[in-house]
């Protein structure tokens, strides 16, 4: 449970987006709630590991929360 809320875990390893290819994973429940525990991006040497706190990042990860509901 997250937040009283019973979630499943999920683990995509290939995601091909708009933005770019990611490997994500994190908890959803079937109210379209999706909470992304690790974001990575496909770089020119490997899988980079997102980091949050940045605004960009916080608008990506976003954006890829709304490519999974809308696809998933």
């Amino acid at each position: 449970m997250l937040n009283g809320v019973r979630m499943k875990s999920f683990k995509i390893n290939r995601l091909n987006t708009p933005w770019g290819v990611f490997k994500v994973s994190g908890f959803y429940d079937y109210h379209e709630s999706i909470k992304i525990t690790k974001l990575e991006i496909m770089g020119t040497d490997g899988w980079v590991l997102f980091n949050e706190n940045f605004n960009f990042n916080q608008e990506l990860i976003l954006e890829v929360k709304n490519f999974l509901v809308r696809t998933g």
